[in-house]
């Protein structure tokens, strides 16, 4: 085994239970149980960069592209090769600076292997009292063990293979910019322009359909990051993920569900359009009109809105 691989294998190793924390992902609408997602916080993160590679061997730089803040990670390999890797963060309530920067940093690092477990992680529901969960919750029997129990989390660290020729800093620049210019031509968070055979305003009933089980990637504060779950590339790519965009006014609603995904009520014209290659975009269906269907999605699940300073997302 190389050195770089056994980097690798050190990064994208298991979560230790004692690092993983719970926080409340949504709760049902009768407001008695919680769905907890769990997660690790950023010390977490360079604990495990100094471990695997050593403190003098990573780095992080920053850049502001439209009202979005990139990070990106550099990594320098045993074999004298670098890689740098890039996401973008989100505001927190608590500390929208020092959370965006958090979350940026976490997102880069999962692009290594870094937490990418709790993904899979199963699904844990927490009962309510007065509408809250207790401080430091977490699910029965977690403590009973410092080890890792294989059945709860399945590692990915398979889908981490050894790094292709390392990517120089300046490449990574180089993406940020052109997304940058890109963000510039449109307008930051522009809306896309509807067919012609339908009207502006706020579209009539029939004018939304309803898309199912969409993964909630990023979110600016003009539009969500949705990616089907058919989607089999990576949700770091700037090209590959731009189309799935979808402005917040066209959206009538989200929710998340028990599963993790989110369902969408959005307007028509946005769930038909295609991608370049002339692909199916999104597969939606009407939604339901009879009498006892839901007619809105929060009708089913309450929403609520995550704390996005912590992984996952």
């Amino acid at each position: 085994m190389s050195k770089n691989k056994e980097v690798i294998d050190a990064l994208s190793a298991p979560t230790p239970k004692e690092r993983i924390n719970f926080r409340v992902g949504f709760k049902n609408k009768s407001n008695t149980k919680a769905c907890m997602l769990a997660y690790v916080d950023a010390r977490f993160v360079m604990d495990r960069l100094d471990e695997a590679v050593g403190k003098e061997n990573w780095s992080t730089e920053y850049d502001v592209v439209g009202n979005h803040l990139f990070c990106r990670l550099t990594i320098k390999w045993p074999d004298g090769s670098s890689t740098t890797k890039a996401d973008c963060g989100m505001e927190t309530e608590v500390d929208a600076e020092k959370g965006q920067v958090s979350d940026a940093f976490k997102r880069a690092a999962v692009h290594y292997g870094i937490g990418r477990d709790l993904y899979s992680m199963k699904q844990y529901w927490a009962d309510l009292s007065n509408g809250y969960v207790e401080r430091d919750w977490k699910p029965i029997g977690w403590d009973s063990s410092a080890q890792q129990d294989n059945s709860e989390l399945t590692t990915t660290s398979s889908q981490v293979t050894e790094s292709q020729p390392p990517t120089e800093v300046n490449e990574a620049q180089e993406k940020i910019k052109k997304l940058a210019k890109q963000a510039e031509d449109r307008g930051e968070g522009q809306e896309l322009k509807p067919k012609s055979d339908l009207k502006q305003g706020t579209p009539p009933e029939n004018e939304y359909v309803r898309i199912k089980n969409l993964n909630k990637v990023r979110e600016s504060d003009k539009s969500y990051l949705l990616i089907p779950s058919s989607f089999k590339g990576d949700t770091g790519d700037f090209e590959a993920t731009k189309p799935y965009w979808v402005p917040k006014s066209k959206i009538k609603d989200l929710v998340a569900m028990p599963s993790g995904k989110f369902n969408l009520d959005v307007e028509r014209w946005i769930a038909e359009q295609t991608l370049p290659n002339g692909e199916v975009k999104y597969e939606f269906e009407e939604i339901p009109q009879s009498k006892g269907s839901s007619a809105n999605l929060s009708d089913e699940f309450e929403k609520h809105d995550l704390d996005d300073d912590d992984l996952p997302f």
